[in-house]
């Protein structure tokens, strides 16, 4: 299991405190724990590596592997399943005006956003409303939902994977952030898309 060690167990509490269902473990308070056979945990965990101690991480302002995605995205991880022991991924994205992702569902992961800066139109299935900053968006696995930056400057915002792994994501159809060289040219945006979103759905359970 995730953190199944000795130095875990006084964080977690004993494991015989959590009730099973199927893949996952279901904490009394109802928060879900993976089991390594999840594929989520597979992907996100090389589980032969050392066990993760209880410190405190800090990241400096600016720091954190940064990619762009979607030709024009920005995207800065700031922690991840090999920091966490996979249970949160976190990262910065700034998305220009104009740009957002095509509706989609999570299989595997929660999701939430803090947004900063700008202004964010979300479509949550049946429904849409304005994040202004400031807004926290909470958006449950299973849910279908996609945003678009409404703003006439780049909306900055917090993301949070939970459990981790969907990070991975990113950095993987992502282009390293070069200083001092432009992103990607917006004129590559659609077929950006078309292949993050085929990549997605293949390996990171996104419908």
């Amino acid at each position: 299991m995730i953190l199944a060690t000795s130095r875990a167990a006084g964080w977690l509490g004993k494991t015989d405190q959590w009730e099973s269902r199927d893949d996952v473990m279901t904490a009394p308070g109802g928060s879900p724990r993976l089991d390594s056979a999840h594929p989520l945990v597979e992907r996100s965990l090389n589980m032969s590596a050392p066990e993760v101690t209880r410190r405190v991480i800090h990241v400096p302002p600016g720091a954190g592997q940064s990619v762009w995605a979607f030709s024009g995205d920005r995207y800065t991880l700031k922690v991840g399943a090999e920091d966490t022991g996979g249970m949160i991924g976190v990262m910065e994205g700034e998305i220009p005006p104009g740009s957002g992702p095509p509706l989609h569902v999570h299989q595997y992961e929660d999701e939430a956003f803090y947004l900063v800066e700008g202004r964010l139109q979300v479509f949550d299935e049946d429904r849409e409303f304005t994040a202004e900053p400031g807004s926290f968006i909470y958006l449950p696995r299973g849910s279908a939902h996609r945003f678009k930056n409404i703003s006439d400057t780049p909306a900055r915002m917090l993301m949070l994977f939970v459990p981790s792994g969907f990070e991975k994501f990113f950095l993987e159809v992502g282009v390293e952030v070069v200083p001092g060289q432009p992103a990607p040219s917006p004129g590559q945006f659609e077929a950006d898309v078309e292949r993050s979103m085929r990549i997605a759905s293949e390996k990171y359970g996104i419908e």
